[in-house]
Parts: structure tokens; sequence; C-alpha cells
């Protein structure tokens, strides 16, 4: 490539020729820079989703199988060990509180699902203790209902409705988890 007609340009053509080049390489160089930052930005988000996604996910499980726990002996009250009550202690959650405000990160139907189903434990345990039983004082913070063996059954069948919308949240939330990893 020949490049001796740039010897024969004037300092106001290389000017101009100039202006031009520089801006076009800041140009293409930013343009190619906010690109990268983009794709960092949506890797960081999608694993910060990610890890949303799979501490609701655990505490989802969690919970499911407290409840699980809470139909079982429920449904054999005996074998708890004490033949007039049966005791189904208060959810303990783990990590809900700090995801809590994070869980715009996940999809609408993850978030319903998850929304629902732990909005119910508070009601599920009142209801328990209004239709059957008493609410007793394990530790300042922790409580458990008593309920007459008579009602076992009935709060058998509660409980394992709660369970079913855990499962929903599960599914949600695994699918969710499945989504961010595919």
């Amino acid at each position: 490539m020949n490049l001796d007609w740039l010897q024969s340009l004037t300092p106001q053509q290389v000017t101009l020729i100039g202006i031009p080049l520089g801006f076009l390489s800041l140009a293409g160089g930013a343009l190619i820079n906010s690109w990268l930052n983009r794709r960092r930005d949506d890797r960081l988000r999608r694993l910060d989703t990610l890890s949303v996604a799979t501490a609701l996910l655990t505490e989802l499980k969690l919970q499911r199988d407290a409840l699980e726990r809470n139909a079982t002996s429920l449904a054999d009250p005996d074998e708890a060990g004490d033949a007039s009550y049966a005791f189904i202690p208060e959810p303990i959650t783990l990590v809900w509180d700090a995801i809590l405000p994070r869980l715009t990160l996940l999809d609408a139907v993850a978030i319903e699902k998850a929304l629902y189903a732990f909005g119910t434990l508070p009601v599920y345990m009142d209801s328990l203790a209004l239709q059957m039983g008493e609410v007793r004082n394990v530790s300042s913070k922790r409580q458990h209902v008593s309920i007459p063996v008579s009602n076992a059954p009935h709060a058998a069948q509660q409980t394992k409705a709660v369970m079913v919308l855990f499962d929903d949240a599960i599914a949600a939330t695994e699918a969710t988890i499945r989504r961010l990893r595919g």
C-alpha cells in the first residue's frame, strides 16, 4: 500500500482527517466497552438471581419438610408420644427475611407462589389454634399449637392443604432455576 500521498497533505488537511478518525476510534471503543460491561452486568445479575432463587428453594423445601413432619405426627398422634395432644411447632424461616427484598429478581409466578405459601403459614397456625387447640410458648421466639388427638385428622388435612401451596411454590422456583441455568 502506497502512503506517499500522506506526505503531501497540509497540516489543516491532516487535522480534518485526524479529528473524525479520532472521534470514530473513541466512539467505537466506548461502544465496545459498554457492550462488555452490559454482558458482565447481565451475567452478575443472572448469578444474583440464581442465588436468590436457590435460597428461596431451600427455604421452601425446609418449610415443606416441616409441614410434612407435622402431617405425619398428626396422622398418628400416639406415635408422637402424647396420647391426648398432638403438637404442631411454629415454622422457622431461616433466610426468608433476607431474601424478601430481593424477590423482585425472580419471575412473577415464582414470587406469587412463594409469597402465597409463606403468607399462609401464620393463617395456618392461627387456624389450628382457633379451631382446635391452644398456643403454647416454647421460647420467646418459638411456639407450638397443642391439638387434642380427636382433632388431629382435621388438622392433618389443613396441613396437607398448606403443603400443596409449598409444592406449587417449589415447582415454580425450580422452573426459574432451570431457566436461569439453561
